[in-house]
C-alpha cells in the first residue's frame, strides 16, 4: 500500500487509526502530549521544507522567464536596427 494512492477520505480514516492506536499505549502521563508535539513538530518542518522548495523553483522560474523576454527583446532590437541599416 502506497500512502500516496489513498484517497482524502482513507487517508483521513488510516491517520484517524493509527493514532487511536498509538493513544492506547500512552494511556497515562504526558508522554501522549510529548508525542503529539513531536510529530507535530514534524509536519510544521516537511511543511516548511516543501514551502522553501516552492518558493525558491518559482522565484527560478521568474528569473529564468525575465532573462528569456529580455533575450528575445534584444534579439528583436538586433533584428530592428539590422533592418534600419539596411533600408539605409
Amino acid at each position: 500500500m502506497d500512502i500516496f494512492d489513498l484517497s482524502p477520505e482513507e487517508l483521513t480514516a488510516l491517520t484517524a487509526v493509527l493514532s487511536i492506536g498509538i493513544a492506547k499505549q500512552y494511556p497515562e502521563g504526558d508522554r501522549l502530549g510529548v508525542l503529539a508535539l513531536f510529530f507535530t513538530s514534524i509536519g510544521d518542518i516537511l511543511a516548511l521544507i516543501q514551502l522553501q522548495r516552492l518558493s525558491i523553483a518559482s522565484r527560478a522560474d521568474t528569473a529564468q522567464n525575465e532573462q528569456s523576454a529580455q533575450n528575445e527583446n534584444n534579439t528583436q532590437n538586433t533584428q530592428n536596427s539590422n533592418s534600419n541599416e539596411t533600408k539605409a
